[in-house]
């Protein structure tokens, strides 16, 4: 099993997941006699509900300074 981090399930996170939750809800519900399925479903549910990290202050892209005439970068003030 992998790890989980934040909110963003893999594809193949995503494919358990779903297949989880069909062995959970569905009408032939066999999970409950699984513990290691169980837990894993609750990863999976708990990593998906849980907020993106932040990614921090946005950093300015060089490409897009300001230059004069003659190419060079204006100073920033």
């Amino acid at each position: 099993m992998s790890a989980v981090n934040g909110s963003s399930l893999s594809r193949g996170e995503s494919d358990e997941l779903a297949e989880l939750r069909r062995r959970a809800y569905g009408t032939s519900a066999g999970i409950a006699d699984d513990p290691a399925a169980q837990a894993r479903f609750h990863e999976l549910e708990n990593a998906r509900r849980a907020p993106a990290p932040d990614p921090g202050p946005e950093q300015p892209d060089p490409s897009l300074a300001p230059t004069s005439d003659d190419g060079k970068s204006v100073p920033s003030r």
